[in-house]
């Protein structure tokens, strides 16, 4: 189920005074596992293949559902429009209100204003635009949380114009200053939050350059890859990410099959005289050893 699909949702308030369902019904369902409850009055069959984030999008879609003015927003947004998060947390539905924000258990109400054209409509519901999404969850994170919802906004198409707008719109606001900061540094061509991850902690390493992001490598026998990272095109840094030769699996690959086909990737990059250094999310959870990983690096190909 992608983003912009979900199941369709069977609502209490509108099934059972057309006669479509019962209570009794309802509550046997529940009971026997037939049904689940994605919120109060609102419920879908069971589905073993449901992900964890099409799970929170159909819990989304569900309160969505019980109010016609409220607007999908900041973190729930993110995952209607398919933006991935530094720090996913699908603890709460988030929602824009003119009036009587509050947090109470799964849902979050900001209390806030919204132009018309900052609104636009998903399957059917109201959901703040992806400029506006990406600058509200920026406005609400640290640093770095910042730059990767930024980051994600510009790869999915947001012009980086809008987003400078939006900065100016918000200054003076909550976050605003951590806005204008992340725009500032905030570039499309990093692949997902991780690589955004280790580009704002090299921000923090006055002593490391900056790097060139999804540069392509070619030798005598054609394109070798798009690096995460290089210097000057002596030094490649490649982020091993969770999910880096499982997202990229080719048809009847295995895991074991895509991590030789990159150790021969990397053989035809060091062949053309580069060094090649890796790192995890392990390093990058000790920016101290990340720091020591780069420096390492990049002495050894001559950069520093």
């Amino acid at each position: 189920m992608t983003p912009q699909e979900h199941r369709h949702l069977l609502r209490r308030a509108e099934l059972v005074p057309a006669g479509a369902i019962s209570d009794q019904a309802v509550r046997t369902g529940l009971r026997s596992g037939a049904l689940i409850r994605r919120c109060a009055g609102v419920y879908v069959p069971p589905d073993p293949d449901l992900s964890a984030a099409g799970e929170y999008l159909e819990r989304v879609y569900a309160r969505a559902g019980k109010s016609k003015v409220r607007v999908i927003s900041h973190r729930s947004a993110a995952a209607v429009h398919d933006l991935p998060l530094l720090r996913p947390d699908d603890d709460k539905v988030h929602f824009i209100v003119r009036r009587g924000g509050r947090v109470a258990e799964g849902i979050h109400l900001h209390e806030a204003e919204v132009d018309p054209s900052d609104v636009v409509m998903v399957n059917g519901h109201r959901v703040t635009s992806m400029v506006r999404t990406v600058v509200d969850v920026a406005r609400e994170g640290e640093f770095l949380d910042a730059l990767a919802i930024l980051d994600s906004g510009l790869r999915a198409g947001v012009p980086r114009a809008d987003v400078e707008a939006m900065a100016q719109r918000f200054r003076g606001f909550v976050g605003g200053a951590t806005l204008r900061d992340a725009a500032q540094a905030a570039d499309g061509q990093a692949a997902n939050p991780g690589e955004s991850l280790c580009r704002g902690l090299m921000l923090g390493f006055p002593e490391v350059p900056a790097p060139r992001l999804q540069h392509a490598f070619v030798d005598d026998d054609g394109l070798i890859g798009f690096t995460d990272f290089d210097w000057n095109g002596r030094v490649v840094g490649e982020f091993d990410g969770r999910h880096k030769y499982r997202k990229h699996l080719r048809p009847g690959e295995s895991v074991e099959d895509a991590i030789i086909r990159e150790k021969y990737r990397e053989d035809r990059l060091r062949a053309l005289g580069i060094h090649v250094m890796r790192w995890t999310w392990s390093d990058l959870m000790h920016p101290l050893r990340f720091r020591a990983v780069l420096n390492r690096g990049l002495r050894l190909g001559g950069v520093l």
